[in-house]
């Protein structure tokens, strides 16, 4: 954890730039921006003052694309005479990882100031660019010259952030994470095609939780299932007998018989509740009927699929997670391997953090703040920064309170001042934040600086009993936003 002191105008990162450029003379720093592309790599080379040395050229993405680089780059640090080198790159997608990896493998000693010169590498945000891209040339003038000056103009300025070095430890819970969620949105995907199947081969018969309590009660009506893909008899169904019609044909005896061969449970109740289900259908006629329980077949074992790759990727997850520094914060109760790994995936490698505000940032959590002479203005949550990270830190503080007293306690005062659900939860996370960021960056364990923990604890158990129980009885103390504007109206 870093401790330079914050006197710098961009604060402890520009302190940190500048102690890093106080260490060598600065006629002899050179700036080596690169353009990352699939197939063409675009880089230049300019000294702190922004001084052109190297003209703008590309090369392929390849060996020798790369030790065509490495030329210029050695003979202009030569030319120089260069101590030290900065190269910064956008993290564009994929593409920048070979890259940089091939940096830190071939300029180690480089990266550890035991080689001359030494070596920085940086990360440039792809809107800095377009911002700083913009201030010099027309808004709709782009080429790869202009973004490597533009990426070069951040770099000499010390507005580009330090490259994290990740161990491989913290790389497969990073490529588990990437995985898990295309994997995520395949299933979302393959749920609602599965769906629409479903609406066209059982009309009326699958439900949403929420329309099947909201309906009035001249309009109600009895779904088959709800959440069906949570079912084991709608999934037996969707697996051996899709086709309504050959339900029907079976009969209760027949439909009984059907899932003990296939060790399920059903009953007379379970089975005449789907062969009444059925008779009442508005059912399309056999033949499409056929075709869509064929396709609805196909479809349900395409999800069935993507469900097991899901529950595969979170068991190497649940085993990987131990073995990186994440092993400090699982101690806490209420955390789980699946909660803990979407924070730490964005989260490591830890050291690049000085303290736990820029994640709560980068998360999108921090209020609208606006202040303006006398005018001071504080509002919502911004939402500005990444969504799943927010919603994971919403996720650890809601489980986090419940298990454990020394963040139940703090959410608990939050519900006590008036504050809602959604608003204590993210206090809570709050805090969890900053501890959790301690213990991974200190290496301690999970130890609360209470006295009397078993006191705490017994405390935190009566008071959470009597808040649900209140919350049972009195429901909601805030009303959602949107109802109380209709309740003005």
């Amino acid at each position: 954890m870093s401790t330079t002191s914050s006197t710098h105008l961009l604060g402890r990162r520009g302190q940190q730039f500048q102690d890093l450029l106080a260490r060598h003379d600065p006629t002899r720093v050179l700036c080596w921006p690169l353009d990352v592309g699939k197939n063409v790599q675009w880089a230049l080379g300019h000294d702190l003052f922004g001084h052109l040395l190297t003209p703008a050229f590309s090369w392929p993405t390849s060996q020798a694309g790369w030790d065509t680089m490495l030329q210029h780059l050695t003979q202009t640090a030569q030319d120089l005479s260069a101590t030290l080198l900065l190269v910064a790159c956008e993290p564009t997608g994929i593409y920048h990882e070979p890259l940089i990896t091939r940096f830190q493998s071939d300029f180690s000693l480089a990266l550890q100031d035991l080689h001359s010169p030494a070596l920085r590498l940086f990360f440039t945000r792809p809107t800095q660019t377009q911002r700083n891209r913009e201030q010099q040339h027309l808004r709709l003038r782009k080429t790869d010259p202009l973004d490597l000056g533009a990426i070069g103009d951040l770099l000499r300025r010390g507005l580009a952030t330090p490259v994290p070095h990740w161990t491989p430890d913290e790389i497969r819970t990073r490529e588990e994470l990437r995985f898990l969620r295309q994997a995520h949105k395949e299933h979302r995907r393959l749920l609602a095609r599965l769906t629409n199947r479903l609406d066209q081969l059982w009309p009326g018969l699958i439900g949403n939780p929420r329309p099947v309590r909201q309906a009035p009660p001249d309009l109600s009506f009895q779904p088959l299932a709800t959440q069906f893909w949570q079912r084991q008899f709608v999934q037996i169904l969707l697996q051996f007998c899709p086709n309504p019609y050959q339900a029907l044909a079976l009969g209760e005896s027949g439909l009984i018989a059907l899932f003990h061969q296939h060790d399920a449970r059903c009953g007379p109740k379970t089975a005449q509740k789907i062969l009444s289900a059925f008779d009442h259908a508005l059912l399309p006629p056999p033949a499409l009927a056929e075709i869509y329980a064929e396709l609805a077949t196909q479809e349900f074992h395409h999800l069935h699929q993507v469900q097991t790759q899901l529950e595969t990727g979170y068991a190497r997850l649940e085993a990987a997670l131990p073995q990186t520094l994440a092993r400090f914060p699982l101690q806490i109760p209420g955390v789980t391997a699946r909660l803990l790994a979407p924070h730490y995936g964005r989260l490591a490698p830890v050291e690049r953090w000085d303290d736990a505000d820029p994640i709560w940032n980068q998360a999108g959590c921090t209020p609208i703040t606006h202040d303006s002479g006398n005018h001071h203005r504080h509002g919502a949550m911004s939402k500005q920064g990444d969504p799943g990270w927010r919603d994971a830190l919403f996720h650890l503080g809601e489980s986090v309170w419940y298990h454990g007293a020394y963040f139940g306690h703090t959410y608990l005062d939050a519900r006590e001042r008036g504050q809602c659900h959604i608003e204590a939860v993210f206090h809570t996370a709050h805090r969890f934040n900053r501890v959790a960021l301690h213990l991974m960056q200190q290496g301690e364990d999970f130890a609360p600086p209470v006295i009397d923990y078993d006191q705490f604890q017994a405390d935190f158990l009566k008071r959470r009993e009597q808040f649900l129980a209140h919350r049972k009885t009195t429901g909601p103390t805030r009303p959602r936003p949107c109802r109380a504007r209709r309740a003005r109206r």
